[in-house]
C-alpha cells in the first residue's frame, strides 16, 4: 500500500457545477450537504434506471393483484445513533413542509421508536427466542446540539456498571430483576455464594464511584482484576446451572461485556484508537479475553450479532464469518451508549418512500437536476499529471416521450412513492417492457460524453465499490491506492423474502411481543426476521375477506456466491417456509404446532387465478441482490487500512462517498454512508465543517486527531 497523494480536490477553487454519480444514501447525503451549503453550486445527479436508493431502494408493485405493496431489498431499520443521517433526513422533511395531516408529514411520522429486539438462541436442539427490552430516553436523534460523551473512558465506566447490575440481578430472590435482559426469569444464586461476590461487586462500584478518570490507569487495572476474579467465581456457580435459561443468558451477557472491556484495555484503544484492532476478526479477538466457557459466549447470539447485522460472511457462506474487531467494537459502543430515543427506529413505509422520495423532492426544490436512465460507463483521466477527470462517458438507457423530464414518483394513498418498475407510459424508447434498467447488462440507446470545465467542475463518485472496476478502470490502473482498495474492500451478496399473511403474528403463535425484530436464526441463511406489519396501512390492499394481509413478514440474510443466485435465493426461501417456519410461527404450519410446512392458505394471493397450495408462494416476493451495484460492503479484518477518505482520492476534481470509504465509522450502515457523503461535501465546499459531523473522529488515535 502506498501513501496518500497530497492532491486536494480543485486546489483552492470553489466548484460551481458538480456531478453526483449514484443515487444511494451516500450520493443523497453529499448532494443534500452541497445544496444546503449556501454556496452557488449547480447539482446534476446521474442515476442508472428509474429510481433512487441504491441498496436501500424500495418500490411499489403497481400490478393490481399486488395493491401497491412495498418491495424491499431486505430488512431496513435505522438506529438512534444515526445523528448525521437523522439530521439530514429531518432537514429534507422540513424543506418539504408537508401538510400536517399528510402521510408521513414529518421525519418522526416516518420513523417510530422500537424498543424490543429478539435474538434467537440455539440450545440443546431448540431455537429459543431471547427477548431483550432495550432502554429508551427522551432525546431525538439529529438534534443540532447532538454530541457524544467526552471520552471513551466514560463508556468504559458504563460497561463496568452494567456488569455490576447483572451480577446483582442474579441475587434477586424473585428472579425478575434481569427479565428485561434475559427474556425470562432467572433462578437466583444461592445465599451461601452471595457474601464474597457481593463484596467484590461493592468494591467495583466503589472504584467506579471513586472516579475512573483518564489518568487513573492503575485504578482501572484494579477494577479489571476485580471483575475478572468476580466473573470466575460466578462462572464456577452458573456452569452447573446452564439449563436455567435466565442464568445462562445472564452469564453470556457478563462474559461478552467483560471480554470487550478487557480487550479494549489490553490493546489500549483509549489512546491508540479502535483501528488498531481491525487486524483481527472480531470473534478471534474476543476469544482472547473472554472467560473460557467452551465457546458458550462466542457461539451465542451476542457473539454473532455483528456478523448477522453486517452480512459479514465471506462469499455469503455462513461458515466463513469475518468482520474487523475495531469497527465492531466502535459500533457496539455507539449502539449501547450513544443512541437517542431508542436504539431502533422503524420506518413507517418503504425505505424508498420514507427516505429517498423526500430527499428527491427536497433536492428538486433546491434546484438539483436529476437525470434518470443515465448510466455512467467510464471516467477518463487527463491533465498534465493525469490526475484530473477530464471526461465522463454516459450511456442513455431510455428516452421519454416528447423529451419530457421523467417523473419517477407515484401516489399511493397520498404518499409519494417509487414504483418497482419503470413507468413505461412515459417512455418512448425502448419499447420492450421486459427490460430491467437496474441490470448492468441491460442495453443502452446511445452514449454521450461530459467534459471537465464545460459540463462539470467536480465529481462526487457515490456508486458501490463493486462498480468501480467497470467505470473507474483508468483510475485503478493509474493509482496504486485505488487498486489496493478495490482488491481488498469486497462486497457480499444478500437476499430477502417477503410474505403477506392473512393472520397476525400473534394469531400464528408469536405471543411473546408485538411486531418482533429478530436476528440470529441460523437455521437458515435468512437469519433476520422482522414483522413489518406497521407498513400495511401504507399499502393499498382491498378489505375483502382473505385479501387483506394483517401480517407483513420480512426475512433477509447473506446469499451464497453461486452461478445462479436467483435459484439459490429461491432454494433457501422455500427451505425456510417448508421446514423451519414453525420455529417462529408455530400456529402457521400444517398441522399447527408441527415441524411441517407453512399453511399455504394463510398467504395472501390476489391474482386473478390464485395459486393452489405451495403455488401461492409465487404471489410473494423473492429478492436476490447480486449485481455489483447491490453488494453489501464487508468490513473484513486486515482490510480497513485500504479504504480511501472521501477527500483524499489523489485526483484533483474527484471526491468519493459510500460505506466503502474511510469515513470515521467504516462499517455498513446508513450513518457511515451519510458521514461519507458529508465528508465529500466538506472536501469540495467546506460544508459541513468536520467538527459538525458527529462521531467522525470517535475512537481515533491521539495521533490521528492531531
Amino acid at each position: 500500500m502506498t501513501d496518500p497523494i497530497d492532491v486536494k480536490p480543485l486546489g483552492d477553487a470553489m466548484p460551481k457545477k458538480i456531478l453526483v454519480i449514484g443515487g444511494g444514501a451516500g450520493a443523497m447525503a453529499a448532494a443534500w450537504s452541497l445544496a444546503t451549503s449556501n454556496q452557488p453550486v449547480e447539482l446534476t445527479i446521474l442515476q442508472m434506471g428509474w429510481r433512487l436508493g441504491g441498496k436501500g431502494a424500495s418500490g411499489r408493485n403497481l400490478d393490481p393483484a399486488y395493491s401497491a405493496r412495498i418491495e424491499e431489498h431486505g430488512v431496513h431499520v435505522w438506529s438512534g445513533l444515526y445523528e448525521n443521517a437523522f439530521r439530514a433526513m429531518r432537514g429534507a422533511y422540513e424543506e418539504l413542509q408537508r401538510a400536517p395531516d399528510a402521510p408521513l408529514a414529518g421525519a418522526f411520522d416516518g420513523f417510530k421508536p422500537h424498543d424490543i429486539i429478539v435474538l434467537d438462541e440455539f440450545w440443546k436442539g431448540e431455537w429459543l427466542p431471547w427477548v431483550v427490552r432495550l432502554p429508551t430516553n427522551a432525546q431525538l436523534p439529529g438534534n443540532a446540539d447532538a454530541a457524544l460523551a467526552p471520552s471513551l473512558w466514560a463508556y468504559a465506566s458504563e460497561a463496568v456498571r452494567f456488569i455490576a447490575i447483572v451480577v446483582q440481578g442474579l441475587f434477586d430472590p424473585t428472579g425478575l430483576a434481569l427479565r428485561d435482559k434475559t427474556g425470562t426469569p432467572t433462578t437466583p444464586i444461592p445465599q451461601e455464594h452471595q457474601s464474597i461476590i457481593g463484596t467484590l461487586v461493592e468494591q467495583i462500584i466503589f472504584r467506579v464511584a471513586e472516579g475512573l478518570a483518564e489518568a487513573l490507569l492503575p485504578v482501572w487495572r484494579i477494577v479489571l482484576a476485580l471483575i475478572g476474579e468476580l466473573l470466575e467465581l460466578v462462572w464456577d456457580i452458573v456452569k452447573h446451572r446452564l439449563d436455567d435459561t435466565g442464568t445462562r443468558r445472564a452469564w453470556i451477557m457478563l462474559n461478552f461485556a467483560f471480554a470487550n472491556l478487557r480487550g479494549a484495555f489490553d490493546c489500549n484503544v483509549f489512546e491508540r484508537g479502535f483501528d488498531v484492532l481491525d487486524e483481527y476478526d472480531y470473534r478471534e479477538w474476543l476469544a482472547k479475553y473472554a472467560i473460557d466457557d467452551n465457546n458458550l459466549t462466542l457461539d451465542s447470539p451476542w457473539g454473532y450479532f455483528m456478523y448477522d447485522a453486517e452480512f459479514a460472511y465471506v462469499d455469503g457462506d455462513t461458515r466463513r464469518p469475518d468482520i474487523a474487531a475495531g469497527a465492531s467494537l466502535r459500533t457496539l459502543i455507539r449502539m449501547a451508549f450513544t443512541f437517542k430515543g431508542a436504539l431502533i427506529w422503524k420506518m413507517q413505509a418503504g425505505m424508498g418512500d420514507t427516505v429517498f422520495a423526500p430527499f428527491y423532492q427536497a433536492l428538486k426544490k433546491r434546484g438539483a437536476t436529476f437525470k434518470f436512465f443515465n448510466r455512467v460507463k467510464a471516467l477518463h483521466l487527463g491533465g498534465l499529471d493525469q490526475r484530473t477527470i477530464t471526461s465522463v462517458d454516459v450511456e442513455v438507457q431510455a428516452l421519454t416521450k416528447d423529451g419530457r423530464e421523467y417523473e419517477p414518483l407515484v401516489d399511493v394513498n397520498g404518499l409519494p412513492c417509487w414504483p418497482s418498475d419503470t413507468l413505461w407510459d412515459q417512455i418512448a424508447e425502448p419499447t420492450d417492457q421486459s427490460i430491467n434498467f437496474e441490470n448492468p447488462a441491460s442495453p443502452s440507446l446511445s452514449t454521450y460524453t461530459l467534459e471537465f470545465g464545460k459540463d462539470y467542475d467536480a465529481i462526487v463518485l457515490a456508486t458501490p465499490i463493486g462498480t468501480l472496476p467497470f467505470l473507474a478502470k483508468e483510475l485503478i490502473d493509474f493509482e496504486p491506492r485505488w487498486k489496493a482498495m478495490v482488491d481488498n474492500i469486497k462486497g457480499v451478496r444478500t437476499q430477502g423474502l417477503q410474505l403477506w399473511l392473512k393472520p397476525t403474528a400473534y394469531q400464528m403463535g408469536w405471543t411473546r411481543m408485538g411486531q418482533p425484530l429478530l436476528a440470529g436464526f441460523h437455521r437458515s441463511p435468512l437469519n433476520t426476521w422482522a414483522d413489518m406489519s406497521d407498513v400495511g396501512v401504507r399499502e393499498g390492499w382491498p378489505y375483502g375477506k382473505g385479501q387483506y394481509p394483517l401480517n407483513q413478514t420480512y426475512f433477509c440474510g447473506p446469499l451464497l456466491t453461486t452461478e445462479d443466485p436467483i435459484e439459490e435465493n429461491r432454494r433457501v426461501s422455500m427451505d425456510l417456509v417448508r421446514n423451519a417456519i414453525g420455529w417462529i410461527l408455530p400456529n402457521a404450519t400444517t398441522p399447527p404446532g408441527s415441524a411441517g410446512p407453512l399453511n399455504w392458505e394463510l398467504l395472501v394471493d390476489n391474482r386473478e387465478t390464485p395459486g393452489v397450495g405451495e403455488e401461492r408462494m409465487e404471489a410473494q416476493y423473492f429478492r436476490a441482490n447480486y449485481w455489483p451495484s447491490e453488494l453489501f460492503t464487508l468490513t473484513q479484518h486486515g482490510k480497513t487500512k485500504y479504504r480511501i477518505a472521501p477527500g483524499e482520492t489523489g485526483f484533483h476534481n474527484l471526491v468519493i462517498a459510500g460505506d466503502w470509504t474511510e469515513n470515521g465509522f467504516n462499517i455498513g450502515n446508513v450513518e457511515a454512508v451519510v458521514m461519507s457523503g458529508m465528508l465529500a461535501s466538506n472536501a469540495l465546499v467546506g460544508y459541513p465543517a468536520r467538527k459538525d459531523i458527529i462521531g467522525v473522529d470517535f475512537g481515533r488515535s491521539v495521533k490521528k486527531e492531531e
